[in-house]
Formats: C-alpha cells, structure tokens, sequence
C-alpha cells in the first residue's frame, strides 16, 4: 500500500515486475501518471483523494482483473464507460 505518501509523477515500471500485485492503494496523494497499471494484474485499485483530474484514463482496460475501483474525491468529468 502505497497511500498517504505524498507521491507524484511516474511510478517505477518495475512495480510488480517480480510477484504480481492482487491490491493497489495509492490514495491520499498527488496526482500520480494516468499509466498506473502495474503489469495489468490487480484486482484492485484504490486512487481516492489524489487531485485527479479530466476523463478517467483509457488504459484502465488493460487491466482485466480489476473488479474494484475506488477513484472517488477527485475531479474526474466526461463518460464512464463500464
């Protein structure tokens, strides 16, 4: 878990290169990069309270295992696509 850490900017791509990660929480930060997926195999992604903003990034699709999305106390507009 990553949340309350006051991180910004890219994540290193080798997060979760070596054991796949089931769980994300990156809450409570600042905006971290619209990239976010972590080799594409948690389930879920925790991403409330970190000053995001625009539509909700496309690539979230590449995640196929996720089943959970927390991404609420941002600024988020424009369609959701479920």
């Amino acid at each position: 878990m990553l949340s309350d850490n006051n991180l910004s900017g890219e994540l290193p791509p080798e997060l979760g290169m070596h054991s796949p990660i089931e769980a994300m929480d990156v809450s409570n930060n600042n905006p971290l990069p619209a990239t976010l997926r972590a080799n594409g195999k948690f389930s879920y992604l925790a991403a409330s309270n970190n000053s995001l903003s625009g539509t909700l990034p496309a690539n979230l699709s590449d995640i196929v295992r996720l089943k959970t999305l927390l991404p609420y106390k941002n600024s988020f507009s424009g369609e959701f696509l479920v």
